[in-house]
This record gives structure tokens, sequence and C-alpha cells, in this order.
């Protein structure tokens, strides 16, 4: 029987709504800090051809700060295409570390067109940070970290708004704030350890396209709304700055209080989003009353709970759903498309003949209708896994032993089993690391474990070699006689 259209809407509508899950600090897990902090997709471009150009140069008639933009929107797609699992680790420290070096040099190069050159290639390789860093943002990480990793960079951009406002934003502070962005990139990624996140990018997973969908929908929407009030007048002013950085602040109280205490999922906090643009939007279009367009300025906050919400959704869906090789599509067609759709209208909004207020009064509540009209697929990204502990968890599908496994198994002694236990307890093997050796002492190939556990022959080959270092043996030879040894 088909289904009504407007029954299906309001259905999923209620779904998105009701089911409020209570995330909890517990599931956060501190040691993996390093995957949370996504520094790298901070706003960078504000203010920088003041503080890092003595002039703003022009290159064929564009500003320095686009060929910037250009540049990092470059690096992002083409210098993560050449990724692969065997060498993402060492490929992104030599991306960050590359990145560092032009920066160094960026500082010490402040006029002419060298500068911009220097410039253009810090952001080029600042771009494949940025992209390396959003993939193990996915992938290392449950929705908790991901959330709580979206909201400390929303946070310290929201500060960085408040030095502002306090017209303490000399050149040497404009540079603490970029140092600060870089120098936690680089240091992070440097702590990307492959073993934190191998295993999830090889689980078997099934591609949602309306997922996938959903999340570019609602990403594209956040940039493109937020982008058209940076361009009208009157909104960069001290007095916008300053409400702008303490609004966020209290957006992102707010946002940590829905998400950990009243038990409210991403959907609310993307309706908050466009609510909170829409007033912003409507008050300067219908007033001129200064306190009124205080008011809409303060409202302008809510785009820390909309980038909140973006990333946050960005690294569960993709984690959700996208294997590497798809992942990496997609990331190379967000941070480009995206990019450059945000360079594009940057030169077309400023020439729009009509008045702009309405323009981007309009684009915001065509952009809230459709991400309402969406809440079924919403409703069913909430469903489609196990919810816990803010995560969605994959339900695996465990397959009957055979009976001839079942026979090897039964005829190991079990002092051996215990003492193998014991000794890999003792040596803090992991449980992937510990199902191989398993498997390796039943007579197992690589390319059996492989098909028995669902992962490629390389990422066996990967935590085999890290048991054999832990337990202090060659091969498998070594530890049949490990193992055997008090028999």
């Amino acid at each position: 029987m088909k289904k009504n259209p407007s029954t299906t809407l309001i259905s999923g509508f209620l779904r998105a709504w009701f089911p409020k899950f209570r995330q909890s600090f517990s599931d956060i897990r501190w040691r993996r800090l390093r995957y949370m902090l996504i520094f790298a997709h901070a706003p960078l471009f504000s203010n920088v051809q003041e503080v890092y150009f003595l002039q703003d140069p022009l290159i064929a008639g564009v500003s320095a700060v686009t060929w910037m933009r250009l540049a990092f929107c470059v690096g992002a797609g083409l210098l993560f295409a050449f990724a692969s699992l065997r060498n993402i680790n060492r490929y992104s420290k030599l991306l960050a570390g590359s990145c560092a070096l032009f920066f160094t040099l960026w500082l010490f190069i402040q006029s002419g067109v060298p500068a911009v050159i220097v410039a253009c290639l810090f952001t080029f390789f600042y771009g494949g940070t940025a992209a390396v860093a959003v993939f193990h943002y996915a992938y290392a990480l449950n929705d908790t970290e991901r959330f709580f990793g979206a909201a400390l960079t929303s946070l310290y951009y929201v500060v960085f708004q408040l030095i502002l406002a306090a017209d303490v934003m000399t050149a040497f502070v404009s540079r603490l704030y970029i140092v600060g962005l870089v120098l936690v990139t680089t240091i992070c990624i440097f702590g990307y350890r492959v073993e934190d996140y191998i295993d999830a990018v090889e689980e078997p997973r099934q591609c949602e396209a309306k997922q996938i969908g959903l999340m570019l929908y609602f990403f594209f929407s956040y940039h493109i709304v937020e982008m058209f009030y940076t361009y009208i007048q009157g909104v960069s002013t001290t007095t916008t700055l300053l409400l702008n950085g303490l609004v966020g602040i209290a957006v992102f109280s707010f946002a940590t209080y829905l998400y950990f205490h009243a038990k409210f999922n991403l959907w609310h906090m993307c309706n908050l989003f466009f609510g909170g643009f829409l007033i912003a939007y409507v008050l300067r279009l219908v007033t001129d009353s200064e306190p009124l367009l205080h008011v809409s300025r303060a409202f302008r906050g809510f785009e820390q709970i909309g980038f909140i919400a973006a990333y946050t959704l960005l690294g569960s869906v993709l984690r959700k759903n996208a294997s590497f090789r798809s992942f990496k599509r997609i990331l190379i067609a967000t941070l480009n498309i995206f990019s450059l759709t945000y360079i594009l209208l940057g030169i077309l909004i400023p020439r729009l003949p009509v008045n702009l207020t309405l323009v981007a009064s309009l684009v915001a509540f065509i952009f809230f209708i459709g991400f309402l009209l969406l809440s079924p697929i919403y409703a069913d990204f909430l469903y489609s896994g196990q919810i816990k502990s803010g995560a969605i968890v994959m339900i695996p599908v465990v397959q009957p032993t055979p009976p001839a496994e079942e026979a090897r198994i039964a005829a190991t002694p079990l002092s051996v089993k215990t003492r193998a236990d014991s000794l890999m307890t003792e040596h803090n093997l992991t449980p992937r690391e510990r199902e191989i050796v398993k498997l390796l002492m039943q007579g197992y190939l690589y390319k059996h474990c492989s098909g028995e556990l669902g992962i490629s022959t390389e990422t066996v080959k990967f935590h085999a070699r890290n048991a054999y270092r832990k337990l202090n043996v060659a091969g498998r030879s070594e530890l049949f006689s490990l193992f055997l040894s008090d028999e």
C-alpha cells in the first residue's frame, strides 16, 4: 500500500522531534581529544589581509585573500586525493609539517607577490590538513565526542570575536589566533594513531544516499545562510562583534546543555540555527530601530549552533555510510564545491540590485522549509542503528562457526587457551588484535582472517604485526612456542 506523502512527512517530523537520547560526558574518551579539535575548519580568512600583508596586493585583479581561499579549496581536494589507508597516517603528518613550514615562512614575508605565493602555499597545505582532520574526526570518534569537538572549535572562534570587540586586536593578537589554529592542528595530527580508527574504516556498511544528501543539504545551507549576513551593511562594528561573541558563548553553553541534559538531538539544533537567523533577518527587514538592530545582530550568534550541528552531522553520517573510497569522493566534492560556492557568492552578493536583506530572508526561509521536509530522512537516520551514548552503533552480523572450526577450537588444550588469554591481557592487546591472534592460532591465513572478520588483508597484517611486537615474537611459529612454552 502506497503511503500518503503528508502522512509520511508528519510521521517523520514527530519521530525526529520526540526521540530524545541522553548523552553523557562519560562517553568522551579524553585521550582522543586530538581528534576532536578540528581547528583546521575554524574561520581562517577574517581580517588576514590587514594582519599579514602590509598592503592587500592584487594579482590578475583578484585580492590576495581570494587567492588564499582558492588555494585552500584546491589543497583540500587535490592533496586528500593522494591519501590511502596504507599511507594516511604518515601522509597526514607530512601535510601538517608542510603547512607549519610555509606558515612560518609567511610570518617573515609580508609584502608583494612573494608574500601572496607563500601565503597560498600555506593555505594549500592547510586545506589538505583540514581534509585529513575531518577524516579522522569522522572515524576515530563517537557522536558525543564529535559534538564536543565541534563545540570546542566554535568556542575558540567566539573568544576571538570577543578579542576583536575589546579593541585589542593588534597584529600580534591576530597572529596569535592563527598561530593557535596552525599549532593545535599540527600537534593533534602528529598524535594520530592508525589503530584508533582503522577498524571503523574497515567496517562493512551500506551507503544510504538520502542520509548523505541530508547532511550535505544542511552543511550547504549553514554556510550560505550565515554568509549572507556578513555582507549586510553595518554588521561588522565593534558592538556587533561584542554581541556576537557574548551570544556565541551563550549559544555554546545552551547547545551543550541541550545535548547533554535536555536530551535534544541534532535535528533540534539545526532548526534552532534556522530560527535564529530568520529572526535576525526579519528584524533587519522590518525596522530601523537601533535597539532592535542590536537584537538582530545578537541572534547572529546562532551561527555557532549551526557550526556545531553541521560538523557533528557531517562526521556522523559519513562514519555510518561511507567507505574510505566513497568518503574521499564525498569529502573532495564537499570541501571544494562549498568553498568555491562561498567565493562565487561573495563576488555576486555585493552586486545584487535588490534589497540584500530581503533576499537573505527568503533564502533562509526556503532552506528552513526544505530541511523540515527532510524530517523523515533524519528520523530514519536516528532509527537506522542502535542509539547508545550518543553514538550510532552498527549491529554486527554473527556468522555461525563451521563444524571444522569448532573441532579445531575444541582440540586446543584448555591450559593453552588460558595461558594465551593471560599473556594477551598482560601485554595489553586490543580486542581486534586478540581476535586475529586466536584465528592465527587456529591455523587461519591472513586472507581467511580477512574474510572471517570482514576487514581487508592489509588491516589484518597491521594488527598481527602490532600483536607480534607487543608479545615480542617474530612470527606465527614463535607465537605458538610462546603459548605452548609451559606445556
